[in-house]
């Protein structure tokens, strides 16, 4: 691998911030995902702030989504489901359909209000999961009343990656002299995927998922079906040149796959 300078300490945790998944039960629904923005490709929040318009009658959301120019089979999916989300990333009414290559969810019972609209393609098999996805932002529902989405294109969720270090020795990092990591995402071709970012060695992030609080650094918006190489490094100070450095190599994920990678490290000669 070719060496990566150090950046400032800062970056792990800017790195667990800006790459961090939603959870499940938020706007970004898969086992793990990304963000995403409003045309449902790229990156984005959830809900944006609550406008309570009159909560007197609830409303009904169509949600109309194509996967177009591919179909259902193309993309290996056999149901569409949509959810409304509230200002907290909580799911209000959700409603699920068998897939269409173009199609609508009719989402009933939604509270009226400015909420955000996800669509997630659910895969055809005995587990499905989440691999394809689009989102709406700033959804109007009235009081009483109907409102419908833009027509969403269906595309692949992105891939997350947990990262965690682990030491030779089995030591934690104070006791291997280590105070600052540097983490590195890698093509196949060597070029930088994500990175390089550097933190605190014993850096933690709050999981998405269940809220649990874990050690490492979680890395999203990975493309499906290419392969990753993880580099992390070791560093005694910031001005101390690499004592530890591991390696993992040819990770290949699945739309919307969420994989813990632990990385052993060793000295350095």
């Amino acid at each position: 691998m070719n060496s990566v300078a150090l950046r400032h300490p800062a970056g792990l945790l800017a790195l667990v911030m800006a790459l961090a998944v939603p959870a499940c039960d938020s706007p970004g629904d898969t086992p793990a995902s990304a963000s995403y923005d409003v045309s449902g490709g790229g990156d984005g929040a959830g809900a944006g702030d609550a406008e309570v318009v009159d909560a007197s009658a609830s409303g009904s959301v169509v949600a109309r989504y194509t996967l177009a120019p591919g179909t259902c089979a193309d993309s290996n999916l056999a149901q569409v489901r949509a959810r409304v989300y509230g200002d907290a990333d909580e799911v209000l009414e959700e409603a699920t359909l068998p897939c269409e290559t173009t199609g609508a969810v009719t989402v009933e019972g939604v509270p009226a209000g400015v909420w955000t609209v996800v669509v997630d393609g659910l895969s055809d098999e005995a587990a499905p999961r989440a691999t394809h996805y689009a989102v709406q932002a700033s959804v109007l529902v009235p009081s009483g009343g109907q409102v419908e989405t833009s027509t969403l294109t269906l595309t692949l969720r992105p891939a997350t990656l947990h990262v965690r270090w682990v030491f030779e020795n089995g030591l934690p990092c104070v006791d291997n002299g280590i105070s600052w990591v540097e983490l590195t995402v890698l093509d196949t071709g060597n070029n930088v995927v994500q990175g390089p970012a550097s933190g605190a060695c014993d850096v933690t992030f709050v999981d998405p998922v269940d809220g649990t609080t874990r050690s490492g650094v979680l890395v999203g918006g990975l493309t499906p079906g290419e392969a990753f190489d993880v580099v992390v490094r070791g560093f005694a100070s910031l001005e101390e040149p690499v004592e530890q450095l591991g390696t993992v190599t040819s990770q290949v994920l699945a739309p919307g796959e969420h994989r813990i990678v632990n990385v052993m490290l060793s000295p350095v000669p």
